[in-house]
């Protein structure tokens, strides 16, 4: 720690982070409705992360940071879904289910970023472009893996500039080939944890029918694998296709009367099917690996 320098206090620091987590939660809800860039834009994670970095520098101190961080993301998720559960008139216990468990995540990414954002701010070179290249890696990170998910031009542009903003933190932060060299293997090792880090809770999110779902990686000298696990289920039988509160809205599962009529169950009318895509230097694209096992259902596609 920088013991010779003047850091805000613990006062401030904790306005600063409940102002950053309104100014988070406020924003990400009115993005609904402005400009499409801005929706794009603030359905990523990285206006959360930055924000989380930004307010770690602010108040510099790593520790008071990582808390600050955690505290603005924790009560900025909160504060978003009590906004979200208001106006779309759900009841309380979504938000109080939803909010929980995402501001739990939200808080262990703010602390982690927070404390980075701090870190940036050490008189130490190398720690100041690990904690560039942390943040470094998670931008460019989340945009490869949005980059195969979404077709819209304009939100594959907004991609673009995040994976960018990631390439060149190290290279603005960095003082000297050898700092920003390694701020920049920093990031290309932190951008592979993100793509599976956010793949798995992309994955998660689909539960159900996903459940316990894992994405690893594991690098060797002459390849990559990449590992999807994880169980298909479908434990409220046809309920399973809405949530609470779509089945509180129309009163029943969705199409109950013909499914009943059918006599069709998930274990006899339901597939799966999975598909990857590898693209290898000089080969066109090759999509594999098909299943039709009962009762699970879903199509994955990169």
């Amino acid at each position: 720690m920088d013991s010779s320098r003047d850091f805000p206090s613990p006062l401030t620091a904790g306005v600063a982070a409940v102002l950053t987590g309104l100014a988070l939660a406020v924003s990400g809800r009115a993005s609904d409705h402005l400009v499409p860039a801005v929706e794009w834009a603030f359905n990523l994670g990285a206006p959360w992360l930055i924000a989380a970095f930004a307010l770690g520098a602010f108040v510099a101190e790593r520790r008071t940071a990582a808390v600050a961080g955690a505290a603005a993301l924790a009560f900025g998720v909160a504060t978003y879904y009590a906004i979200f559960t208001l106006i779309e008139g759900l009841p309380p216990s979504y938000a109080i289910a939803v909010g929980t468990a995402w501001s739990l995540a939200g808080g262990l990414a703010g602390a982690a970023f927070g404390w980075a954002g701090a870190a940036c701010r050490s008189r130490l070179s190398v720690r100041r472009v690990v904690a560039a290249g942390v943040l470094s890696g998670a931008l460019m990170g989340e945009a490869i893996l949005f980059f195969s998910l979404w077709d819209s031009p304009l939100a594959r542009h907004i991609l673009l500039a995040e994976l960018a903003a990631g390439a060149l933190l190290p290279l603005v932060l960095g003082r000297g080939a050898r700092a920003r060299a390694l701020g920049l293997g920093v990031g290309a090792l932190f951008a592979a944890l993100t793509v599976v880090a956010e793949a798995t809770v992309l994955l998660t999110a689909l539960s159900p029918p996903l459940a316990n779902v894992a994405v690893g990686q594991e690098a060797t000298e002459d390849a990559i694998t990449t590992t999807l696990s994880g169980t298909m289920t479908l434990p409220a039988a046809w309920d399973g296709y809405g949530d609470a509160a779509l089945l509180q809205a129309i009163g029943g599962t969705p199409f109950g009367a013909q499914l009943t009529a059918s006599g069709a169950t998930p274990a006899d009318a339901v597939t799966a099917e999975s598909a990857a895509l590898m693209v290898m230097p000089g080969a066109s694209p090759k999509s594999s690996s098909e299943m039709a096992t009962p009762p699970p259902f879903c199509a994955l596609s990169p």
